[in-house]
Protein backbone atom coordinates (compact mmCIF):
# COMPACT_ATOMS: atom_id res chain seq x y z
CA UNK A 1 0.00 0.00 0.00
CA UNK A 2 0.82 3.71 -0.49
CA UNK A 3 0.91 6.04 2.43
CA UNK A 4 2.03 9.56 2.77
CA UNK A 5 2.00 10.74 -1.17
CA UNK A 6 1.11 13.84 -2.16
CA UNK A 7 1.33 15.18 -5.88
CA UNK A 8 5.31 14.87 -7.19
CA UNK A 9 6.84 13.12 -4.37
CA UNK A 10 8.95 10.13 -4.45
CA UNK A 11 7.94 7.07 -2.72
CA UNK A 12 10.21 4.43 -1.23
CA UNK A 13 9.70 1.15 -0.06
CA UNK A 14 9.10 0.88 4.13
CA UNK A 15 8.55 -2.76 4.27
CA UNK A 16 6.52 -6.10 2.66
CA UNK A 17 4.31 -4.53 0.30
CA UNK A 18 4.53 -0.86 1.87
CA UNK A 19 5.60 2.21 -0.51
CA UNK A 20 5.69 5.98 1.54
CA UNK A 21 5.87 9.33 0.04
CA UNK A 22 9.36 11.00 0.67
CA UNK A 23 7.63 14.47 1.49
CA UNK A 24 11.75 16.15 0.49
CA UNK A 25 12.60 14.02 -2.16
CA UNK A 26 10.17 15.46 -5.63
CA UNK A 27 10.25 14.91 -9.58
CA UNK A 28 7.91 17.11 -11.48
CA UNK A 29 8.59 15.62 -14.79
CA UNK A 30 11.24 18.13 -15.38
CA UNK A 31 13.08 18.81 -12.12
CA UNK A 32 14.21 16.28 -9.11
CA UNK A 33 14.96 17.44 -5.56
CA UNK A 34 16.09 17.11 -2.20
CA UNK A 35 14.86 20.09 0.44
CA UNK A 36 16.06 19.74 3.34
CA UNK A 37 16.17 21.83 6.85
CA UNK A 38 17.93 19.49 8.84
CA UNK A 39 21.89 21.15 10.58
CA UNK A 40 23.51 18.02 9.07
CA UNK A 41 25.86 17.35 6.17
CA UNK A 42 23.31 14.78 4.34
CA UNK A 43 22.07 15.12 0.84
CA UNK A 44 23.09 13.03 -2.19
CA UNK A 45 25.32 10.65 -2.63
CA UNK A 46 26.68 8.54 -5.49
CA UNK A 47 29.19 5.97 -4.20
CA UNK A 48 31.08 2.89 -6.19
CA UNK A 49 32.33 0.31 -3.40
CA UNK A 50 34.13 -1.87 -5.68
CA UNK A 51 37.33 -1.37 -4.51
CA UNK A 52 38.95 -3.93 -6.71
CA UNK A 53 38.51 -2.18 -10.10
CA UNK A 54 41.20 0.23 -11.29
CA UNK A 55 38.46 1.63 -13.33
CA UNK A 56 35.49 1.50 -10.86
CA UNK A 57 33.82 4.99 -10.61
CA UNK A 58 31.51 6.73 -9.17
CA UNK A 59 30.39 9.22 -11.57
CA UNK A 60 27.82 11.60 -11.74
CA UNK A 61 27.19 13.41 -15.75
CA UNK A 62 25.91 16.17 -16.58
CA UNK A 63 24.72 16.90 -20.61
CA UNK A 64 24.22 19.98 -22.26
CA UNK A 65 23.55 18.90 -25.18
CA UNK A 66 24.47 20.37 -28.39
CA UNK A 67 25.30 23.96 -28.49
CA UNK A 68 23.80 24.42 -24.73
CA UNK A 69 26.23 23.84 -21.37
CA UNK A 70 26.70 21.61 -18.73
CA UNK A 71 27.07 23.27 -15.21
CA UNK A 72 27.25 23.18 -11.45
CA UNK A 73 25.69 25.55 -9.52
CA UNK A 74 26.44 26.66 -5.55
CA UNK A 75 24.16 29.28 -3.75
CA UNK A 76 24.58 29.87 -0.21
CA UNK A 77 22.73 33.49 1.12
CA UNK A 78 21.69 33.89 -2.65
CA UNK A 79 25.35 34.35 -3.92
CA UNK A 80 25.37 32.01 -6.97
CA UNK A 81 28.62 30.34 -7.71
CA UNK A 82 28.76 28.13 -11.04
CA UNK A 83 31.19 25.82 -12.88
CA UNK A 84 30.05 25.27 -16.68
CA UNK A 85 31.58 22.78 -19.05
CA UNK A 86 30.51 24.51 -22.77
CA UNK A 87 30.23 23.10 -26.25
CA UNK A 88 33.80 24.26 -27.43
CA UNK A 89 35.52 22.05 -24.35
CA UNK A 90 35.93 25.00 -22.33
CA UNK A 91 35.98 24.86 -18.36
CA UNK A 92 34.74 28.30 -16.78
CA UNK A 93 34.20 29.43 -13.43
CA UNK A 94 31.64 31.74 -12.18
CA UNK A 95 30.81 33.86 -9.40
CA UNK A 96 27.05 35.25 -10.80
CA UNK A 97 27.03 35.88 -14.54
CA UNK A 98 30.62 37.05 -13.87
CA UNK A 99 33.36 34.77 -15.88
CA UNK A 100 36.02 34.17 -12.96
CA UNK A 101 38.35 31.44 -14.16
CA UNK A 102 38.43 29.29 -17.89
CA UNK A 103 40.54 26.25 -18.67
CA UNK A 104 40.22 26.33 -22.40
CA UNK A 105 39.99 23.45 -24.52
CA UNK A 106 43.74 23.58 -25.37
CA UNK A 107 44.33 23.96 -21.76
CA UNK A 108 45.51 27.34 -21.14
CA UNK A 109 44.46 28.98 -18.15
CA UNK A 110 43.20 32.56 -18.08
CA UNK A 111 42.35 34.59 -15.11
CA UNK A 112 40.09 37.58 -14.96
CA UNK A 113 40.10 37.42 -19.09
CA UNK A 114 37.53 35.56 -21.44
CA UNK A 115 40.31 35.18 -24.32
CA UNK A 116 43.97 35.65 -24.01
CA UNK A 117 45.76 39.09 -25.20
CA UNK A 118 47.33 36.99 -27.59
CA UNK A 119 45.21 34.62 -28.97
CA UNK A 120 48.11 32.67 -31.18
CA UNK A 121 51.67 31.65 -30.62
CA UNK A 122 53.25 30.35 -27.41
CA UNK A 123 51.73 32.31 -24.73
CA UNK A 124 48.54 30.98 -23.63
CA UNK A 125 48.31 31.75 -20.23
CA UNK A 126 47.02 35.36 -18.68
CA UNK A 127 46.03 36.94 -15.50
CA UNK A 128 44.12 40.06 -15.73
CA UNK A 129 43.04 42.43 -13.62
CA UNK A 130 43.01 46.43 -14.59
CA UNK A 131 43.23 49.08 -11.98
CA UNK A 132 43.51 53.07 -12.47
CA UNK A 133 46.64 53.21 -9.57
CA UNK A 134 49.47 55.18 -10.37
CA UNK A 135 52.73 53.50 -9.09
CA UNK A 136 54.01 53.56 -6.05
CA UNK A 137 56.34 50.64 -4.78
CA UNK A 138 53.91 49.80 -1.78
CA UNK A 139 50.93 49.56 -3.86
CA UNK A 140 52.52 47.78 -6.53
CA UNK A 141 52.93 44.86 -3.80
CA UNK A 142 50.03 45.37 -1.81
CA UNK A 143 47.91 45.37 -5.08
CA UNK A 144 50.17 42.82 -7.75
CA UNK A 145 48.88 40.35 -9.90
CA UNK A 146 49.88 37.34 -9.02
CA UNK A 147 50.70 37.30 -5.30
CA UNK A 148 54.08 34.09 -4.57
CA UNK A 149 53.63 33.67 -0.85
CA UNK A 150 56.15 31.71 1.64
CA UNK A 151 55.14 32.66 5.30
CA UNK A 152 58.11 30.92 6.83
CA UNK A 153 60.71 33.15 8.75
CA UNK A 154 63.14 30.25 9.30
CA UNK A 155 66.54 31.94 8.09
CA UNK A 156 67.07 31.11 4.27
CA UNK A 157 63.53 30.24 3.23
CA UNK A 158 62.62 31.34 0.05
CA UNK A 159 60.13 32.18 -2.45
CA UNK A 160 60.55 31.86 -6.53
CA UNK A 161 59.82 31.47 -10.11
CA UNK A 162 61.42 28.83 -11.90
CA UNK A 163 62.14 28.25 -15.67
CA UNK A 164 62.60 25.92 -18.29
CA UNK A 165 63.87 25.81 -21.79
CA UNK A 166 65.18 22.57 -23.56
CA UNK A 167 66.99 21.28 -20.64
CA UNK A 168 68.40 24.26 -18.96
CA UNK A 169 66.77 25.98 -15.87
CA UNK A 170 67.00 28.27 -13.97
CA UNK A 171 65.05 30.85 -11.42
CA UNK A 172 64.14 34.21 -9.96
CA UNK A 173 63.25 35.19 -6.29
CA UNK A 174 63.67 36.01 -3.22
CA UNK A 175 65.56 35.00 -0.09
CA UNK A 176 64.11 35.61 3.79
CA UNK A 177 67.02 36.40 5.55
CA UNK A 178 65.97 35.81 9.50
CA UNK A 179 64.73 39.83 9.97
CA UNK A 180 61.62 41.14 9.01
CA UNK A 181 61.72 43.28 5.43
CA UNK A 182 65.10 41.79 4.76
CA UNK A 183 65.34 39.08 1.65
CA UNK A 184 68.01 38.98 -0.97
CA UNK A 185 66.49 38.99 -4.54
CA UNK A 186 68.21 36.30 -6.96
CA UNK A 187 68.73 35.07 -10.26
CA UNK A 188 69.84 31.45 -10.93
CA UNK A 189 70.96 29.86 -13.65
CA UNK A 190 72.14 26.20 -14.08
Amino acid sequence: SLSGSTNNTIATVTGANALIGEANFTFDGDTAAITRSANTAAGLSISNTNNSQGSAIAQLELSGGDNAHARLQFECNGVYNTIRSDGSGNLKFFKGSDERLQITSTGALLIGTTSPTYGSGDMQHEIKKNNNRAYTAPLMTSHSHLLLNNSDTTDLAFCGLGFRAGSGDGSIGYVYRNSANSADFVINTD
